[in-house]
């Protein structure tokens, strides 16, 4: 079920609450429980989890919240492979603006 969707959620300020696939399956399911308005957080260029911060229409999120989550998704894709000190850069938009690929069982999106 769409409500049902997999992945870990983090429990954010203002009521608001991020979740992060666990697999391309999860990033899947979690993309399809976003609504056109909610943020979509991931690694620029980087191959690895996305997270989904879920609001309100119009609902600003707070730098730091974004932050926080950014630093999340930073660490479930590149884990054990991150050196300290390191930079990254991270794709926020709105959930509206990603697609998922057509056929791609990898969870990959657009």
């Amino acid at each position: 079920r769409k409500g049902e969707a997999a992945g870990r959620r983090m429990s954010l300020a203002q009521g608001l609450e991020a979740a992060l696939g666990k697999s391309g399956a999860d990033n899947l399911a979690i993309l399809r429980q976003a609504r056109a308005w909610d943020l979509w957080v991931h690694l620029k260029d980087e191959p690895g989890a996305h997270a989904i911060i879920f609001r309100n229409r119009d609902q600003v999120v707070p730098p730091s919240e974004i932050q926080a989550v950014a630093e999340w998704v930073w660490r479930e894709s590149r884990g054990k492979k991150s050196m300290l000190g390191e930079k990254y850069q991270v794709v926020v938009v709105e959930c509206r603006f990603v697609k998922p690929i057509k056929s791609d069982g990898l969870g990959r999106v657009t």
